[in-house]
């Protein structure tokens, strides 16, 4: 009885572990994770290139501070509507959108 419970509880995986072997990933996901160390390695090298681009540097940390700014007044917005529309809905929770 005790070892069709055991044979019960194995699967494909254990077999081929077992055995020293793995399943194959599927097509979609090996193209998935290339994707995903191309689109990682495009963010790093946009990245190094502002750092290098031919503007000062002043003016690069002007630039990358207004956009900081702008992402954080929109962070900002976009939480205090969802705590208005929290707050329509009867629902007591806020999130607080200091920093």
């Amino acid at each position: 009885m005790n070892m069709k419970k055991l044979m019960r509880s194995y699967d494909a995986d254990d077999v081929l572990h077992l055995l020293g072997l793995a399943q194959r990933r599927s097509f979609p996901g090996t193209v998935l994770a290339a994707f995903g160390l191309l689109a990682a390695g495009a963010i790093i090298g946009a990245g190094i290139g502002l750092a290098f681009a031919p503007s000062s540097g002043q003016r690069l940390r002007q630039d990358v501070t207004g956009k900081l700014d702008q992402l954080r007044d929109k962070v900002k917005s976009n939480v205090e509507k969802s705590n208005v529309d929290q707050q329509k809905n009867g629902d007591s929770r806020t999130i607080s959108a200091d920093a």
